[in-house]
């Protein structure tokens, strides 16, 4: 039987790493509920740009360092493994371009005018 407790304490050690970048995003996600009266869109295309961000980074930190042991654990080719790598890492840099576009768009994108400044 196989332990993957060094796996996950890897995993979680490179995550301790990048601390200061999490606490950016935990950071943004709080002035976007808060925000979210003054600024709704804004506000949600904010907060699920860096949901959509974290939840990446979070992922492909446990894929990255698991996969290669799992699959050499279970006799994978390595034409197979590789290939399944990159076709994940494509899948991750979607993801993040996907984060990155929603939060640009939140602030850079053309604010919708209210009803008062359209009717006087």
């Amino acid at each position: 039987m196989t332990s993957y407790g060094p796996l996950f304490r890897n995993a979680f050690s490179q995550l301790l790493t990048t601390l200061p970048l999490m606490i950016a995003w935990l950071v943004g996600i709080i002035l976007a509920i808060v925000g979210w009266k003054k600024h709704p869109r804004n506000s949600l295309l904010t907060l699920i740009a860096l949901v959509v961000l974290g939840f990446i980074h979070i992922l492909a930190v446990f894929f990255n360092n698991s996969f290669y042991y799992i699959a050499s654990m279970n006799g994978m080719d390595y034409t197979l493994v590789r290939t399944i790598q990159i076709v994940v890492q494509v899948l991750f840099s979607l993801g993040d371009a996907a984060g990155w576009v929603l939060l640009l768009i939140a602030l850079f994108g053309k604010p919708k005018k209210k009803v008062e400044e359209i009717e006087a």
